[in-house]
């Protein structure tokens, strides 16, 4: 409500300048405005204004004055000049050496009196200073005039100002609103697409208006409704709400670093630890605003990882700090991440690629990395909202292979025991051969704990480095080599099929190995998984193979994945049989007594 000194004022004015008196003669600082053409929009807007026009007949003010093209950019209406001109008018004059340091918000003349925040940015070159989310230009700012003993000073900004407060129709007005007066009364201060409901309940559930009310400056981070399907609504609980404020710091878009960490309200114990950082996009000729939470330390019901938002509101300035809108709760992994997370494997719109995600965890530092096509690759920036999707940012090209087989295998954590195998005498050479085709049948690790199982003697040999003469010779079985090609799965497939109609009784494809022998096997080919992992995407176009080798049906894990020198495909089964490691009783009584020896050890250190 207007105080009634201010209605007396007015009044009085109103009368002097309606009975055509001094008032109607312009200020000095109207003058100034009125001379400068790059103000002619604000001058325009400012005779419609008799508040403002007051307080620049009587007071000590500053005002902040937006230039023609921050009319042209917010692109509206603006019907009501006595709601928005004095919100550019503080109640004190300060020029731009006291900005930012000595005053970091002032009170505007705008009825309810609420906040300018100010923000002070040091360059190498130069400083800035932000008023909101304008910038001042400060080398056609500190224009001084003495309106009778009254300083004034005129700063230019690039932006309209605009304040918070109820639409004009509201039943129920409300001025200078905290965090939490905004979140309780936001149907009547914003008219738009969004609604709060859904996070205003959370935080009444949880009883956390109080962090709303706190005095101070704050950036808070509200999610709009429609951010609120599925679970997530369950998920927000007092510490995700934390997460979603940094207190003692207002930060507006503009003026805010990017990529800059910022400490929220749930680092407030050891239990958990979650920053808020600023990031933005270019899309066409608009700049579109994010913000990403990072929960670096988190417990049984808070994730680690990042979770990025749009801004879909940013800028709403609140009488304890700043409000971003944003388009789904921070600090809760996307539906979309978590399936992809629990499912590993989903297929592309290439029939013969499906993309294979693995979550690496080193102590409190998670690393998702996905493959495709051969090449491994990291998500640095996940769950990239769209309107139509989800978008992971890559740090490589997925499907042009720049890896040897050793690469790979080096490098792909499934593939660790067939790699330490390979290094003993010598067989990992083979795969850095760029002057030949090859494929490798590579049993990933999961491979080689069901062969313990299926054949422990034999597998317990192949492990044992006394035995590497074994293990190179089968590893050897594995490895096809050829001057022409590679043998994807699909190829595989045509030549087992042409040798079954020549006769049905010939299945098998003879392929050369390494050292000259032979490889006999045939493939099968089926669309949809027993396990339902193509399936449930609704695509059932992916085939899944599997290998006949021996009378054994050997399961492909993942076909082709293309490297520099051929291709690899990873078995759920090694070219394994029981007959193929024999050893003498005095050579098997001597490895398990030392299986035991170790056994016995391990349990006597523990």
């Amino acid at each position: 409500m207007m105080s009634i000194v201010a209605k007396m004022i007015f009044a009085l004015f109103f009368v002097l300048w309606i009975g055509g008196g001094s008032a109607q003669t312009l200020t000095k600082a109207e003058l100034k405005v009125k001379e400068d053409p790059d103000l002619s929009e604000f001058y325009e807007l400012l005779q419609r204004s008799p508040l403002a026009k007051v307080a620049l007949q009587y007071k000590q003010v500053t005002i902040f004055a937006p230039i023609n093209t921050a009319f042209q950019k917010y692109g509206k209406e603006l019907d009501e000049p006595n709601e928005i001109v004095p919100y550019h008018i503080a109640n004190v004059p300060k020029k731009t050496d006291q900005l930012g340091t000595s005053y970091t918000s002032l009170f505007s003349e705008l009825t309810g009196s609420p906040i300018l925040w100010v923000t002070h940015i040091t360059g190498t070159y130069h400083d800035d200073i932000y008023i909101n989310n304008a910038k001042m230009l400060i080398s056609k700012s500190n224009i001084q005039v003495m309106q009778g003993s009254n300083e004034q000073v005129i700063h230019k900004i690039d932006e309209i100002l605009i304040p918070t407060r109820s639409v004009k129709n509201a039943p129920n007005k409300v001025f200078n609103p905290t965090a939490w007066e905004f979140l309780e009364s936001y149907e009547s201060l914003i008219m738009g697409d969004h609604r709060v409901r859904s996070y205003r309940q959370r935080v009444q559930a949880t009883n956390k208006e109080d962090i709303f009310k706190t005095e101070g400056g704050h950036t808070f981070f509200i999610p709009v409704d429609e951010g609120f399907k599925g679970d997530r609504a369950t998920a927000i609980d007092g510490k995700v709400i934390d997460g979603h404020v940094i207190p003692k710091q207002v930060l507006f878009t503009s003026p805010t670093k990017k990529g800059v960490p910022f400490q929220t309200l749930a680092n407030g114990d050891n239990n958990i630890r979650v920053t808020i950082s600023f990031t933005q996009e270019e899309r066409g000729k608009k700049i579109i605003h994010y913000v990403k939470s990072h929960t670096i330390l988190g417990d049984g019901t808070h994730t680690q990882g990042i979770v990025l938002a749009e801004i879909v509101k940013a800028n709403i300035p609140v009488k304890n700090g700043v409000v971003h809108l944003i388009q789904k709760p921070l600090m809760i992994v996307d539906n979309t991440v978590k399936e992809l997370l629990l499912n590993f494997r989903t297929p592309t719109l290439n029939k013969r690629h499906s993309l294979y995600f693995n979550v690496n965890t080193i102590e409190n530092n998670r690393t998702i990395t996905v493959e495709g096509g051969g090449v491994n690759t990291t998500i640095l920036q996940a769950d990239l909202a769209a309107t139509n999707g989800v978008i992971h940012v890559i740090d490589r090209v997925l499907g042009i292979p720049y890896s040897t087989m050793l690469d790979k295998l080096e490098n792909d954590l499934q593939l660790n025991i067939t790699f330490q195998l390979g290094k003993r005498r010598g067989f990992n050479n083979y795969l850095n051969d760029t002057k030949k085709k090859l494929t490798f049948f590579v049993p990933r690790d999961y491979a080689w704990e069901r062969a313990s199982i299926d054949f422990p003697s034999t597998t317990k040999v192949l492990l044992m480095n006394d035995y590497s003469y074994h293990s190179h010779n089968i590893l050897e079985r594995h490895l096809v080599v050829s001057n022409d090609e590679a043998f994807t799965m699909e190829r595989i497939k045509q030549l087992s099929d042409d040798n079954s109609k020549q006769s049905k009784f010939k299945k098998e494809v003879e392929l050369k190995t390494i050292r000259g022998g032979s490889l006999r096997l045939y493939v099968e080919e089926k669309y949809g998984d027993s396990q339902g992992s193509y399936s449930q995407n609704g695509n059932p176009d992916k085939p899944t193979y599997t290998i006949h080798w021996n009378g054994e049906k050997i399961p492909v894990y993942r076909p082709d994945i293309e490297c520099t020198n051929g291709v690899i495909h990873i078995i759920d089964k090694p070219l394994l049989q029981e007959s193929d490691v024999h050893i003498s009783g005095t050579s098997m009584l001597w490895i398990t007594s030392n299986l035991l020896l170790l056994a016995l050890t391990a349990c006597l250190i523990i």
